[in-house]
């Protein structure tokens, strides 16, 4: 829907998003609000030290898993070309934004108990934004199963794979990803009764209409195909580990791998749950409960991953505990220089 801004046209359809009689205010939500936008808000901050982490230290850097990892977290705009590909230095920007649309912007419209028809310009234009990253992290969740899977079932193919420039143009794909499901898709948008977004603004004139007016089949087909193919990876994964368990050799080689697994299935459950919730409920009433959990778990999808790391993952939490050590030290230093030379010029003035 947004290509029409190039072409100079409204990308407001005034028949599917028509507001004509819609209350502007309904029944607030208050701790769903409060709950919403406080998880983003936190997310963000972690996302801080975690990207600072992957960014500047090698040994997380190197490693194809974390990388992916990292862009699942930094979808960073980068240019595919025939010879290069360059990361923009900007850390976190499409993340972020779908943080503060599916979180913080969720929470204040349920605080206020302000209806998208308040301003259905806002809702569409940044509902196509997130409905875009969605898709685009869910593509980038399949790069991390399949990682997994071919690390450990057929290690030759997954290093040839998951290195240099083939890695490159691979976490370059999902980019066009997120072109087509922004810009030329009909968004999800915020609805402040049920608490969770959906395809229907639920207008006065639109309350009626027929799902399939609002159906949008590559929505539809990228979220079961990412439900199979999540499942289908840590299947192999899992079973490929139990069947190699009694062996020592894999026991002590795969005392890492098994860890950083774990962190990618904690990261790909919110997307399991998130795709198979946001289109069933799309199409069938489901108690409110199951649109909060839909919700949390979309939430979850941005937010949860450097959560995980700081639980799971020693490495990451000693280099951001070395970081701020550093950054101690060096403020105590300088402080303490500053107070020397504030203590010279003092003895200077009284010698004078």
């Amino acid at each position: 829907m947004l290509y029409k801004i190039f072409l100079g046209q409204s990308f407001l359809d005034p028949v599917l998003y028509n507001c004509t009689g819609t209350e502007i205010h309904v029944d607030r939500h208050l701790v769903l609000g409060i709950l919403y936008f406080s998880m983003g808000f936190m997310a963000q901050i972690l996302y801080l030290f975690v990207l600072k982490t992957f960014w500047f230290h090698d040994p997380f850097w190197e490693n194809a898993c974390y990388r992916i990892m990292f862009f699942l977290e930094n979808n960073c705009i980068g240019f595919c070309g025939f010879l290069s590909f360059h990361y923009t230095n900007i850390p976190g920007i499409p993340d972020m934004l779908s943080l503060i649309v599916c979180a913080e912007f969720a929470g204040i419209w349920s605080i206020l108990g302000l209806h998208s028809c308040h301003n259905m310009k806002f809702g569409v234009f940044f509902g196509c934004l997130v409905f875009g990253t969605w898709h685009m992290s869910c593509f980038y969740v399949l790069i991390l199963a399949f990682n997994r899977s071919c690390e450990l079932v057929v290690p030759k193919f997954g290093r040839l794979l998951f290195s240099g420039k083939p890695l490159s143009i691979i976490l370059c794909l999902p980019i066009f990803y997120f072109i087509y499901f922004a810009f030329f898709i009909k968004p999800l948008i915020y609805d402040v009764t049920e608490s969770t977004f959906l395809l229907n603004p639920l207008t006065k004139a639109t309350m009626g209409f027929d799902h399939a007016v609002y159906t949008v089949y590559g929505f539809i087909f990228n979220n079961f195909f990412c439900m199979f193919f999540i499942g289908v990876n840590y299947f192999v994964v899992c079973a490929y580990l139990l069947y190699h368990s009694c062996s020592t050799s894999i026991q002590t080689v795969s005392k890492i791998y098994r860890q950083v697994t774990v962190q990618c299935m904690i990261v790909c459950t919110c997307h399991f749950i998130g795709c198979f919730l946001y289109i069933y409920m799309q199409y069938r009433q489901l108690p409110d409960v199951f649109h909060v959990i839909a919700q949390l778990a979309w939430i979850g999808n941005h937010g949860l991953p450097p959560l995980v790391y700081l639980i799971f993952n020693k490495s990451i939490r000693s280099k951001i505990s070395l970081c701020h050590l550093q950054v101690n030290r060096i403020a105590a230093s300088s402080h303490t220089d500053q107070k020397s030379g504030w203590n010279t010029q003092k003895r200077i003035t009284t010698v004078m």
